[in-house]
């Protein structure tokens, strides 16, 4: 199983020996940067009940630089999820999705940790400023 950061909108299909679709579109992996693996117990293998797993919010500047745009959105919706997977292909969801909304600030923050504790389907983000000195240039955190 995985947790990962996946476009709003996925759904299953039963249909054609079922599967997951955005919009019309077939949707069968997440990229590598926006998902994490449950941790394991080392001793017997299985998945621990407890734990932490760390995610990198996708960086929205850079992919509308890559797609040419001139005026990159700097804010997209996700859904984070707990997925099953079979050879880096989903298999299944387990449960309701979790909103997520990426923003970036045209001056993002200097952040050293983000932690964040999900009950139910109500998340609770935590961070921590990275202290770049007194001479350091400020940016607002929200």
């Amino acid at each position: 199983p995985f947790i990962g950061l996946m476009p709003r909108g996925l759904r299953h299909t039963p249909a054609g020996g079922g599967g997951f679709y955005l919009d019309k579109k077939a949707f069968s992996s997440v990229d590598p940067n926006m998902r994490a693996y449950l941790p394991r117990d080392p001793a017997s293998g299985m998945p621990l009940l407890f734990g932490h797993v760390e995610l990198v919010a996708p960086s929205l500047s850079r992919a509308a630089r890559a797609a040419g745009s001139k005026s990159p959105d700097l804010a997209a919706d996700f859904e984070l999820r707990l997925c099953c997977s079979s050879k880096q292909r989903i298999t299944g969801c387990i449960g309701d999705p979790l909103p997520i909304q990426v923003v970036h600030p045209s001056r993002p923050p200097p952040v050293a940790s983000v932690q964040v504790r999900c009950e139910g389907q109500y998340a609770t983000i935590r961070w921590s400023v990275l202290d770049l000195g007194p001479h350091a240039a400020t940016a607002p955190v929200e």
